[in-house]
This record gives structure tokens, C-alpha cells and sequence, in this order.
């Protein structure tokens, strides 16, 4: 087993998946678990592009390898079907204060299923291939100067990242709300300090 081949290869991949370019990052998870066919972060790399292809069944073979895989194994995705992820936004916007879910109205919100390429390539860190959300557009504060409301407030979350970095259905619906939360406070002006004193959750 080559792990380190396998391990730039694999980098490789998750960097293709990123920008949408799905054919070639298979390609290369493939050459990865041909290097390390024990090594699970290699069928992980592969099993994503495969699910972005729906090619489904492709896919959970793959993710079946990355989570039976003798190194490193990688737990199996959680499922959460596309109401139950938009259900249950709408039930942590409910729950906020009513000053809060006023404010919030003027925030607009988009979801999707994977992050745009685009929005990864502006990130500061290189490895990084997936986003839960992101708050895109000048904060409520900035609002009351000249200019600033021409840009228009959004919250952008994806719902498959959700399903990667979570072990179960509780805990998944639990992140959802936190990426609301997380997101809708850089809305409020907030710093990450001040996001964690708002004590939502």
C-alpha cells in the first residue's frame, strides 16, 4: 500500500470535486484507491464525486469501502431528505425572538445540495472542499449607510455537506440549526465571539 501516493491523489480529488470537475476528480480517487485500496479517506474521496454524479449505487459501494476499510475508515453519510433539511431551518427561524425573526426577514436565504465553486475558491483554506453555509452581502448594521443596501444580504447553506461531517440524524439536524444560527449572526454584525454570546443553538 502507497499511502502518501495515495494521499496526493486523494488531495487531488477533493480539489477537482471542489470546482465541479467531477470526471477528472473520480479519476483520481480511483488511481488512490488503486494505490491504497485499504485506506478509507481514498473510497471517501471517490464515493463524493460519484454521489455529486448520481451515479447513487457507485456511490455507496465507495462509501461502503471508506467505512470498512482496514486504515482509517470513514463513517457512512447520514441521510436527510430535502423537506426535512428545509423544515427544519424554518423551525430554528421560528424559534428565534421576535426581534431577531423580524430582522431576519430582510436576510435572504439559498439552498442547495453542494457549494459553488466559486465560493470555495475564496476561501483562505486551500484544503477545504465543502461548506456548510455562508453569509454573502453587507451586515444589518451597515445598512443605515449610503450605498450599503445595494448588495443584497444572503445566507447560503448546502444540505450534502450537512450529511458528511455529522454520525447521526439528531446530530445533523443539530448542525443545520447551528449553520443558520452561525450565519445569520455575521448578518446581525456579529464576530464569532459575539455569534457564540447570542446563545442559539
Amino acid at each position: 500500500m502507497n499511502q502518501q501516493r495515495a494521499e496526493i491523489l486523494s488531495r487531488r480529488s477533493l480539489r477537482a470535486y471542489a470546482n465541479n470537475q467531477l470526471s477528472t476528480a473520480i479519476a483520481w480517487a480511483q488511481q488512490a484507491c488503486a494505490e491504497a485500496p485499504d485506506w478509507g479517506p481514498a473510497w471517501w474521496a471517490l464515493a463524493l464525486s460519484q454521489e455529486r454524479s448520481d451515479n447513487d449505487e457507485d456511490a455507496a459501494r465507495s462509501f461502503a469501502h471508506a467505512a470498512n476499510a482496514v486504515h482509517e475508515p470513514c463513517d457512512l453519510p447520514i441521510r436527510i431528505a430535502w423537506q426535512d433539511f428545509c423544515d427544519c431551518i424554518t423551525a430554528a427561524q421560528n424559534d428565534l425572538p421576535p426581534a431577531l425573526l423580524a430582522a431576519s426577514r430582510a436576510c435572504h436565504l439559498i439552498l442547495d445540495d453542494y457549494t459553488p465553486a466559486a465560493f470555495l475558491n475564496a476561501t483562505e483554506d486551500e484544503d477545504s472542499y465543502e461548506l456548510l453555509g455562508l453569509f454573502s452581502g453587507h451586515p444589518l448594521p451597515d445598512h443605515s449607510y449610503e450605498g450599503h443596501g445595494d448588495t443584497a444580504a444572503t445566507i447560503y447553506m448546502w444540505r450534502r455537506p450537512h450529511e458528511h461531517c455529522c454520525e447521526d440524524y439528531q446530530q445533523c439536524l443539530a448542525e443545520i440549526r447551528n449553520t443558520y444560527y452561525h450565519e445569520l449572526g455575521h448578518y446581525f454584525g456579529y464576530d464569532e465571539d459575539g455569534i457564540a454570546a447570542m446563545g442559539l443553538s
